[in-house]
């Protein structure tokens, strides 16, 4: 939902929820197609890990 053009969230009882600062996304495959990183940071993801 979105709040004086901010996005907000909250609960099924109104309580909001404190979102995270930065949003990881972590997979645990190596080698990750470099265009499914890109759609993911164009989605708002800060951060795309992949495994070791």
């Amino acid at each position: 939902m979105f709040k004086g053009g901010r996005l907000c969230a909250a609960d099924k009882y109104g309580n909001k929820i404190i979102l995270p600062e930065k949003r990881i996304y972590q997979f645990k495959e190596k080698n990750l197609d470099p265009r499914l990183k890109k759609w993911l940071r164009d989605k708002g993801v800060d951060e795309v890990r992949e495994g070791k």
